[in-house]
């Protein structure tokens, strides 16, 4: 009879706290909105070379109008790459996405 003791309290608060737990609702649905399920995106990809001047440097003003010629496209940049050779660049990549 002594784990009834236990056992009995333990049961009850499990209970109640399953109650309250099905009462909860989420953010959306307690506003009345039907949650909507994300598809999964499919994207598009390109890369754009990026050539390097004469010291070796990428040229930033060329990246520069790229990314802003892309970005009006509707291109986010993902990554940015940068050859190296001895130190010195021989120019960068840019890799940008869309969502188709």
């Amino acid at each position: 009879m002594k784990w009834l003791r236990h056992a009995l309290p333990v049961a009850l608060a499990l209970f109640v706290g399953g109650f309250f737990v099905s009462l909860q609702r989420e953010p959306l649905q307690a506003q009345g909105q039907r949650m909507q399920l994300l598809l999964p995106a499919t994207w598009d990809y390109k890369v754009i070379e990026i050539g390097s001047d004469q010291r070796g440097q990428v040229d930033v003003g060329e990246m520069q109008s790229k990314l802003k010629s892309a970005g009006a496209a509707g291109w986010d940049c993902v990554a940015t790459p940068i050859r190296m050779h001895g130190g010195s660049s021989n120019g960068a990549y840019l890799v940008l996405k869309r969502a188709k």
